[in-house]
This record gives structure tokens, sequence and C-alpha cells, in this order.
């Protein structure tokens, strides 16, 4: 399934946060990642963020998409470059 994940976190687990999604995403932006990911990944990916995020203060936003026959990326402006190709 595709993932979109972004996160707003206080900045003394900005690079924990960070660290972890990059273990299973590509970044886009600072905050902001993506990629396709099992369920047993997705899962393991949420857990270790529910060890480091404070819920009352930080947010994580998880979009699943599970068909990308109905999902399409529209692109404008610079684009950052990337070794992996994304649907």
């Amino acid at each position: 399934m595709f993932i979109i994940l972004s996160y707003d976190v206080n900045s003394k687990r900005v690079k924990k946060v960070h660290s972890i999604c990059k273990r299973f995403l590509i970044p886009k932006q600072k905050s902001l990642f993506e990629g396709n990911l099992t369920e047993g990944k997705l899962k393991i990916l949420k857990n270790d963020l529910k060890k480091i995020i404070v819920s009352d203060y930080d947010s994580v936003n998880i979009y699943i998409i599970g068909n990308t026959k109905f999902c399409y990326q529209e692109k404008i402006g610079k684009q950052a470059q990337t070794n992996q190709i994304i649907i």
C-alpha cells in the first residue's frame, strides 16, 4: 500500500521522528514522507513512532492509499531528486 506521512512534533523529538520515518519511507520535505509499505512494516513504523511522540502535544498523520488505480501524483515546480520511482 502507498503511504503519505506528515508530522508536527516538538523540536526535542524531531530528529528521532525523522530518523524513524526515513528508515521506512522516502523524505519529500522536512516533515513529509511517502512510499510503499507492507502492513507489517506500517505496524512497526507506527509502534516505533508511538514510543517517541507525546500524544498530547505531537501529531503524526498517515494517509493510506490501498489502491493506486484511483491515485495519481501531480507535480508543479522544482522536485527533489530521488533514486526510487514512486507509483
